[in-house]
């Protein structure tokens, strides 16, 4: 439940554990702010990118998307991530033998879409991670995946993301909303996105969200939407498999294509697969010619020993940033070299 639709009782009985929280936050960013707690700058050249917000912002794509940029320029690159989900510990690279459990669905998502070619590796905590990667990796750029609260890390650039559809400006600290310290933690970063826009989001729109977010006179604002890459003509009629945290998007984009989705299995974030949960997929699989999912759920499907039957109708659905108002090499321009 968004938190601008949380009933008011229950908002006022939770507003106070959130100021709790809140100050807790507060008193941790004052000791990084005052140089009380140690915050690694990297030697290489970082971007970190983050949220205020728990989950479902599109740290992913747009972590691709700089990692694609910096291996265009001819720098070697990597892509370092805490690998949420794993159940693993300490630093890992991802191979191409990683599974989901072992180093993450994201990393792996993200070492696939590159073949290899961007180093992506894991670890929670990320200052002696990336001392071990310049150490045994040279890489002369690294994009660090979920980094604005990990501050023992100070990047060269820091991109604070924040939904389109639920901005850190009208949202509330844990447990109240979804925010993970307060709305002013947002002048850390230097450059602000709003992702997942609509494609034709407007100027007037764009200035009063930009008036709302309230950048200081150093920070940069820019807004992306997701491009999803085209799906083979002849599907016309599929199941939909989903374990991300904002999928009515995507189903939206695929049924503006024309194609009719007969049902919506829709699982939780980083959902991991139970036989009950392979045994519903296989039955809906029985019932059609197509099972749609993202690269994402992929990574975790793989790992899941469906049956070959299930496996030759899964279409990855693959979903990439889109910069709009033409404004890709303007934000480009911005980051570090």
């Amino acid at each position: 439940m968004a938190p601008h639709t949380l009933p008011g009782s229950l908002l006022t009985l939770l507003l106070p554990l959130a100021e709790a929280y809140a100050t807790v936050m507060d008193v941790r960013n004052w000791l990084f702010n005052h140089s009380l707690l140690p915050s690694y700058r990297p030697p290489m050249l970082t971007v970190g990118i983050g949220n205020l917000a728990v989950g479902g912002t599109g740290k992913t794509p747009h972590a691709e998307f700089i990692a694609a940029y910096y291996a265009s320029t001819g720098h070697s690159t990597a892509i370092l991530s805490r690998g949420y989900g794993r159940r693993t510990k300490g630093f890992r690279y991802v191979t191409p033998d990683s599974t989901a459990d072992e180093v993450g669905d994201e990393p792996l998502q993200m070492f696939r879409r590159f073949g290899g070619k961007v180093c992506v590796a894991v670890g929670e905590k990320r200052a002696p991670a990336l001392q071990r990667l310049q150490h045994e990796r040279q890489p002369e750029a690294v994009v660090l995946d979920d980094i604005m609260q990990h501050r023992y890390v100070s990047p060269h650039t820091t991109i604070l993301l924040t939904d389109y559809a639920r901005r850190y400006t009208t949202d509330y600290v844990l447990p109240a909303g979804r925010l993970r310290e307060r709305r002013r933690g947002a002048r850390r970063a230097d450059i602000i996105i709003v992702t997942k826009c609509p494609q034709d989001l407007s100027d007037a729109e764009r200035t009063e969200i930009v008036r709302q977010l309230k950048p200081t006179d150093t920070q940069h604002v820019f807004f992306t939407a997701m491009r999803y890459s085209p799906l083979p003509r002849h599907i016309r009629q599929a199941v939909l498999l989903t374990g991300i945290a904002h999928p009515q998007p995507l189903e939206r984009h695929l049924k503006a294509q024309g194609i009719d989705i007969s049902r919506h299995l829709n699982f939780p974030d980083h959902h991991r697969f139970t036989d009950s949960d392979l045994r519903r997929i296989a039955g809906a699989a029985q019932q059609t010619s197509h099972l749609i999912t993202t690269a994402k759920d992929f990574s975790r499907l793989m790992q899941a020993h469906l049956p070959e039957e299930v496996t030759q109708k899964i279409t990855v659905q693959d979903i990439n940033v889109k910069v709009l108002f033409g404004e890709e090499e303007k934000f480009k321009a911005l980051l570090p070299l």
